[in-house]
């Protein structure tokens, strides 16, 4: 029963940070694109990124509603936000100070406390995977009895 509270809780709150950052982002389009550009990483990569992320962190919210579909959305979550605290990592590594282009207020977090929520994301995250795998796999299969 806890486990899948944890489960419900760690997607509601997933749920509800790629739903918030992906609409931000469309919402405030020009801004993000503008930010993108700056990136030394990311500059050549923008016209890609900046309508593929925010559809894909609305679509991975999608999918963590969907209970069919719950599994992947998490693994979806903790590839993205992974990928997020590696270039933010990077970005921390390199002292180059840009703007966050996340969107919203989670913008205005440091690179070192944006790591940080992160983090807290990814265990949130990995502990759900953990949890749901438990749940619905089951730990042997019966075998099939013969009738005669």
């Amino acid at each position: 029963m806890k486990k899948s509270i944890i489960i419900e809780i760690t997607c509601g709150l997933l749920v509800l940070l790629f739903s918030y950052t992906g609409f931000s982002k469309l919402f405030n389009h020009a801004v993000f694109h503008s930010q993108l550009i700056i990136f030394p990483i990311l500059k050549h990569a923008e016209p890609f990124l900046s309508w593929t992320l925010p559809i894909c962190e609305l679509a991975i919210a999608i999918m963590l509603l969907t209970q069919n579909l719950r599994l992947i959305g998490l693994y979806a979550s903790l590839i993205l936000l992974i990928t997020f605290t590696l270039y933010l990592t990077i970005m921390l590594i390199s002292h180059i100070d840009l703007p966050c282009s996340c969107g919203g207020v989670i913008q205005y977090l440091s690179w070192k406390a944006h790591i940080v929520f992160n983090f807290f994301f990814i265990a949130l995250t990995v502990t759900a995977i953990f949890f749901h795998r438990r749940l619905n796999t089951p730990f042997f299969v019966k075998p099939k009895v013969q009738s005669s």
